[in-house]
């Protein structure tokens, strides 16, 4: 059997569900713990039929507002986001993000307030959205369904970088990070 080897930065709680559940090693969890995440985030919606299109536009305009609200460009957002669909009495679609590179100086309790709010006010439903705790391993959570593996497939749960992350990514390897 060909064991999983610990990614750099992850976390040794992460490691051990990994082995123990026997994951597949994947691109997109090794990347994963790459990034110091601030904020860890689950919203649900209010609606059961929901456009995707919809879902996500109401995702980035809360998270584009919270950011606008602190000074800071949403161009320039570090995140990733998990769409999963549920798989208890009804297949509901919920969200589970990342916000990584928001600056020191910001007060990250009133962000993740400030974003809750917003995501209310653009008519999401149930939210918890708090400042990361590695010991929670919200980015091992994340990484449970990357890439298609592990028993989850990419129609039901998909990983998905923004573009300031994968260009972050792709500095990283160029200088051989």
């Amino acid at each position: 059997m060909n064991l999983p080897n610990q990614y750099p930065g992850e976390t040794d709680k992460h490691f051990r569900q990994r082995r123990r559940r026997g994951y597949i090693n994947c691109a997109e969890a090794y990347h994963l713990f790459r990034f110091k995440w601030r904020v860890f985030a689950h919203v649900t919606f209010a609606q059961l039929e929901i456009s995707h299109h919809k879902r996500m536009s109401m995702l980035f305009a809360a998270i584009a507002s919270s950011f606008d609200a602190h000074g800071l460009k949403f161009k320039n957002a570090v995140w990733v986001r998990c769409e999963e669909t549920g798989k208890l009495r009804r297949a509901m679609s919920h969200i589970h993000f990342l916000i990584a590179a928001i600056p020191k100086h910001i007060d990250i309790a009133e962000f993740c307030q400030h974003l809750g709010s917003r995501w209310r006010r653009n008519g999401g439903g149930l939210y918890k959205i708090t400042p990361y705790d590695p010991i929670l391993d919200g980015a091992g959570y994340i990484a449970k369904c990357a890439g298609g593996f592990n028993g989850f497939s990419r129609e039901t749960c998909g990983l998905t970088f923004s573009p300031a992350a994968l260009a972050y990514l792709k500095r990283t390897a160029e200088r051989g990070v």
